[in-house]
């Protein structure tokens, strides 16, 4: 495949569909400002980026070039944030895809042994607190060790480290990333969390498995286009979850799910670099706390000042307005008490957990004792493990009934590449 030039213009038009012409040695993608612009939201963003990955997958590009008028200039830094995360997602496609459908064959084994997430539905009535890993952690925790028993508190991957070392148990960890990074960056090294459980799906690392911790699956709906029917039917019983752009929204989908109808409050949520330009509290992953990216974008902050972050954490905030809103729609009451940072709009602010308005809702639910529940279904967990670990072999097998499937259809397709990758994956699935 000849490589073109690819050459981006930011114009001025209503229209809400990108226009692509092949002139030449270039491919021009006119890129309306109504896509880009606040209006259209993460939503439009998101589109264009869709469309992007698609040219890039499917043409080869020796440079790319980034243009319009100059009154249009404050867009291209968020043009040229899509287009390097489009590059990076169709250049990681193939491998992410191959990668995925690999950790789950080593998976099988063992994600059939843990009870799906439904199994922890509705078992604390009380608020969802998501502590995230903001640089505010550090100044949030002694808040959040005074009031965790008030709360169902739902840790992302990034602050459950910090919180641990801290004294402070999570009832539910949530891991999203299923990269080998993600594994060495908060899980290594962390010891078992007796009182906790741990969310997860089947396509994380394999090295998470390894470690005793109290699994609970779901089935992020975003990996269902990745499998055939077939294949698909062997999850049927995983509860399938909306898991948005990170690990955080993910865990407010979580605690929808298992929380229904109870308010939802988020900590340490900052999405903005701290003073220092950090990222996380300090000790909050192994290695790796600072950014120094080429392009910054201003955002307001809770404290009305100018606040300073990255294009992807934009873009995590803009979802989170998104996420706020529906959210609110559903009859959910949703609140930041993040100290510093970025203001997410649709969300309630107050800066702190020890406010009128949640103390309010904190006496509320005073009645219902968490720890005992929690005790409770720990002990119901013991139980089904057991009970799940002797179903196990009859699942694995008919994964390996439908890999089986597929590898015919394709060599009666004459798929050579695919028969190759094909036979490899089964060879590995009966090694496993």
């Amino acid at each position: 495949m000849k490589a073109r030039k690819l050459r981006i213009k930011v114009v001025k038009s209503e229209e809400k569909e990108m226009r692509k012409v092949l002139k030449g040695e270039e491919i021009v993608i006119e890129i309306p400002v109504v896509l880009l612009s606040e209006g259209a939201g993460v939503e439009g963003i998101l589109s264009v980026r869709r469309e992007l990955v698609e040219v890039i997958e499917n043409e080869s590009y020796s440079s790319v070039f980034i243009e319009g008028e100059e009154d249009l200039e404050e867009y291209f830094p968020i043009v040229r944030w899509i287009v390097n995360d489009a590059i990076l997602k169709a250049n990681l496609l193939e491998v992410e895809e191959k990668k995925r459908v690999l950790n789950l064959i080593k998976n099988v084994s063992k994600i059939f042994e843990y009870p799906d997430i439904s199994f922890l539905r509705e078992f604390v009535r009380k608020p969802s607190l998501i502590v995230s890993g903001g640089p505010s952690l550090e100044v949030s925790l002694p808040e959040i060790m005074e009031f965790q028993n008030s709360f169902l508190v739902i840790a992302v991957s990034a602050s459950v480290k910090i919180l641990v070392e801290n004294g402070i148990n999570p009832d539910i960890v949530v891991y999203f990333d299923q990269s080998e990074k993600e594994y060495e960056m908060y899980f290594k090294e962390l010891p078992y969390l007796e009182e906790s459980f741990v969310v997860v799906h089947p396509f994380l690392d394999p090295n998470f498995l390894k470690k005793r911790q109290n699994f609970v699956l779901f089935y992020p709906k975003v990996f269902e286009r990745f499998l055939d029917v077939e294949f698909y039917d062997c999850f049927v019983g995983l509860t399938s979850l909306k898991t948005g752009l990170s690990v955080a929204h993910t865990a407010c989908f979580v605690a929808e799910y298992l929380n229904p109808g109870m308010p939802i409050i988020l900590i340490a949520q900052d999405l903005a670099l701290g003073e220092k330009g950090q990222v996380y509290p300090h000790g909050a992953r192994s290695k790796g706390n600072t950014l120094n990216p080429r392009n910054l974008v201003e955002v307001k902050g809770i404290d009305g000042e100018t606040r300073f972050t990255t294009w992807d954490y934009w873009m995590f905030l803009k979802y989170f307005e998104v996420l706020g809103r529906y959210l609110r729609k559903k009859g959910y009451m949703v609140f930041n008490a993040t100290e510093e940072g970025a203001y997410i709009k649709n969300f309630v602010h107050t800066r702190g957990l020890n406010v009128s308005v949640l103390n309010e809702i904190m006496r509320v639910y005073s009645n219902f004792d968490k720890q005992a529940a929690k005790y409770r279904k720990l002990e119901e967990y013991k139980k089904m493990v057991d009970c799940k670990k002797k179903e196990a072999d009859s699942v694995k097998g008919k994964v390996l009934e439908c890999l089986r499937k597929r590898f015919k259809r394709l060599v009666e397709d004459k798929a050579e590449v695919e028969v190759l990758k094909h036979k490899e994956l089964i060879e590995l699935f009966e090694e496993e």
